[in-house]
């Protein structure tokens, strides 16, 4: 079918509407930060990013080294699998727009 290409747009509303994107991305707390979940939950939903599922649960080492496998061989690896499996972690499943630039902001990148 046919696409059009947005060059312009009428006003500044519709500009911030249309123009950025929606994102869907996974972000974890980690053990250490399961007891204050609450206030990262309340930072992220001040942000306008909304949370859609979230899940608390204990990985297994094995989940976690296939998780992180893109990171096997580096100096971290060990310590950051020892660190995610020392106790339960809570996945977020959140959705925005530019979801990833407003996380690296709020928390810092991965």
């Amino acid at each position: 079918g046919r696409q059009l290409k947005l060059v312009e747009y009428g006003d500044a509303h519709t500009k911030s509407i249309y123009s950025s994107q929606k994102q869907r991305i996974l972000s974890i707390i980690r053990p250490e930060g399961v007891r204050v979940a609450g206030e990262i939950i309340q930072r992220i939903n001040r942000d306008g990013i909304q949370l859609t599922n979230a899940i608390m649960c204990q990985l297994k080492r094995s989940d976690a080294e296939s998780f992180f496998a893109e990171f096997r061989g580096k100096p971290f690896f060990d310590a950051a699998i020892s660190d995610i499996i020392s106790g339960p972690i809570i996945a977020l499943e959140l959705v925005g727009a530019d979801c990833l630039a407003k996380m690296d902001n709020l928390l810092g990148p991965a």
